[in-house]
């Protein structure tokens, strides 16, 4: 009775739990990072359970704890703006720009 709530709660709790601290541990200097109040940011230092971060485009520095640190952002991605192609549509005009 006890064996079903741990293989569909508990497990997959504990297992998220770990990957997040490893995701953690594994920062460095360099990585790119978004907090949980929905900041970007590349990290410039970590000491402790303190990371201090460049919030672009100002290059202003702040200081947080790394338990904020929501989730390290891919850099793999190449830019999104080439994949797309700018169309404007002149059916689109109104009364008042003709």
């Amino acid at each position: 009775m006890f064996v079903v709530p741990y293989f569909t709660v508990t497990r997959p709790q504990k297992k998220q739990q770990q990957q997040r601290q490893e995701m953690l541990q594994a920062l460095k200097k360099g990585d790119e990072i978004m907090t949980i109040g929905g900041f970007y940011g590349t990290i410039r230092s970590i000491r402790d359970d303190r990371v201090i971060i460049e919030l672009s485009p100002d290059k202003i520095l702040a200081e947080i704890k790394i338990d904020a640190v929501s989730d390290k952002v891919s850099t793999d991605v190449e830019e999104v703006d080439d994949e797309y192609e700018i169309v404007i549509d002149d059916d689109d005009e109104t009364e008042e720009d003709k």
